[in-house]
């Protein structure tokens, strides 16, 4: 999991911590539930951007501030939620 600073902001891709966590659901499903289970606000909560294209449509990315993320992370409920937080919190406190 990386920490990206866009406009001053320290955001997560929130697929890296999909990956982490395990999560069955396909991507696009399960952080579009995420987002809303969570009240989460575009460009305040997270930011999205286009991914690169491998031929078909770019996806769309998100990253989540910290707050977002732990939030997502504290939700998901996963066996490995819990150092999947303690990772993220470690790299913000490093």
């Amino acid at each position: 999991m990386k920490l990206i600073n866009i406009d001053s902001k320290i955001l997560t891709p929130a697929r890296e911590i999909y990956e982490e966590l395990g999560i069955k659901k396909k991507f696009p499903d399960w952080i579009k539930y995420s987002i809303k289970r969570a009240m989460l606000e575009e460009n305040k909560d997270f930011n999205t951007f286009l991914g690169e294209s491998t031929g078909g449509r770019p996806s769309i990315e998100y990253y989540l501030t910290e707050y977002s993320a732990i939030s997502i992370i504290a939700m998901s409920g996963g066996e490995n939620a819990k150092e999947v937080r303690d990772k993220l919190v470690d790299l913000l406190n490093n």
